[in-house]
């Protein structure tokens, strides 16, 4: 038995990264009718420190030599924590305005007071985002009964990993005081998450030469989560050689795959986006006058691992040093999660239609929409994607230079979403070049 070590570290900090942006307008139910931009608390600025670990201490050989082995463990941690100013806080910039402590009709004034109430209705965000993955894996390898081309390769393994992420935000006051999101004036729609996940992993893939210009290969893998279940990929891939310049080949995958913690945990968040009311508004969608609302979804805790079923068939031709490919593909993904499968403005068009789905509201006052609900939890979709892909590509060498080029064909025939049954309209390119 002989074996060799190998060792790998990897890390990175960056800090001090500033960016300005806009400032906030008012909201509130006491003044709904007055727009207003805080440009007396200055230009937002915010300050990012960024640290980034990535450790593998692994080994390698072979048993007997007759069986090969690859393990490693590896430790992965990404944390940003980004500090931002010029926040308002609703609440307290409400009560100025009220007791006349700040002055609305002029934000830039020096008055003493107006800028002890800029001061004192201020708000720090502390928005700090977290990625963490411990993994341990090994892989045997080696070869078995012989075929008509060769004989037949093997490997197996299972792995074990840990994630961990989050996002997590805090507000605090010029006095140290802490105040929720939704006080918060241009917080944004980001919302919070936690949580973690464990893994448990065994695949297996099967090298079969069949003939001499005959490959087939076999591939499986199981995953176990402890949050969202079970979930298990298989792929058949084929070549056939058909003549020293030309290759048909083929495959066929089945694969699940598990949601991104921040879809399970995600807890509900406020958008405002510009619609078009197409119930009341009639007319060329171009002219129609847009106004923000309050755009409301979450997380879903319940969500399994998605589906995805795809075909491919296809050749390539090459002679010296040119190569020609052309493939057909088709995509099925089903169960697909996202937070939200239908944008706001397309839930007005579908209660416009009479199509609202199940669980989607559009809330309305006086007849004004007030507030959009996407289904109170994660959604799932489903995509049917086909078409063709064309590929050349020349690549020459001599002493003094290697000169590659390479041209790219994407030829799209089809490309549906549905959600609850009921099809999404959506643009995509036909052609990419």
């Amino acid at each position: 038995m002989n074996a060799k070590a190998c060792f790998s570290i990897s890390i990175t900090r960056s800090a001090g990264t500033r960016t300005c942006t806009w400032t906030s307008g008012l909201r509130g139910t006491k003044r709904q009718d007055v727009k207003h931009r805080f440009v007396g608390h200055g230009n937002r600025d915010s300050r990012a420190d960024t640290d980034e670990y990535d450790l593998t201490l692994g080994f390698r050989g072979r048993i007997l030599d007759t069986i090969g082995y690859n393990t490693y463990v590896r430790y992965y941690r990404h944390d940003t924590v980004t500090i931002g100013d010029t926040y308002v806080s609703e609440s307290l910039i409400q009560d100025a305005i009220d007791h006349g402590r700040y002055n609305l009709e002029n934000p830039l004034s020096t008055d003493p007071g107006h800028l002890a109430a800029i001061r004192d209705t201020g708000v720090r965000q502390i928005y700090d985002r977290v990625t963490d993955h411990k993994t341990a894996r090994i892989v045997f390898d080696g070869s078995a009964f012989a075929l008509g081309g060769g004989n037949a390769k093997w490997a197996v393994g299972a792995a074990y990993t840990h994630e961990e992420k989050q996002n997590v935000y805090e507000y605090r006051d010029a006095h140290d005081r802490s105040h929720e999101a939704a006080d918060v004036l241009g917080s944004g729609g980001e919302a919070e998450y936690s949580g973690t996940r464990q893994r448990w992993s065994a695949f297996t893939e099967v090298s079969l030469p069949v003939l001499h210009d005959w490959d087939l290969v076999l591939a499986g893998r199981l995953d176990e989560h402890d949050d969202v279940g079970t979930s298990f990929s298989h792929q058949i891939t084929s070549r056939y050689r058909l003549h020293k310049a030309l290759t048909l080949r083929g495959s066929w995958n089945r694969a699940s795959r598990a949601p991104d913690l921040s879809l399970l945990y995600r807890q509900p968040a406020i958008y405002h986006p510009y619609v078009c009311d197409t119930r009341t508004f009639t007319g060329d969608r171009e002219d129609c006058p847009r106004r923000q609302v309050e755009f409301e979804l979450g997380g879903n805790p319940n969500l399994k691992p998605d589906s995805t079923e795809s075909f491919n068939l296809g050749a390539v031709m090459s002679w010296g040093p040119f190569s020609l490919s052309a493939d057909w593909f088709r995509l099925e993904l089903s169960d697909l999660p996202t937070l939200s499968p239908l944008p706001a403005q397309d839930i007005i068009d579908l209660e416009a239609a009479g199509q609202l789905p199940s669980g989607a509201e559009v809330i309305r006052s006086g007849g004004r929409i007030e507030r959009i609900r996407a289904p109170s939890r994660a959604s799932t979709w489903e995509n049917d994607i086909a078409g063709f892909n064309v590929q050349g590509t020349a690549d020459w060498k001599n002493d003094w230079a290697d000169v590659f080029f390479a041209a790219y064909w994407l030829h799209q025939t089809e490309d549906t979403v549905t959600s609850g049954g009921k099809r999404i309209p959506h643009t995509y390119p036909r052609n990419r070049v």
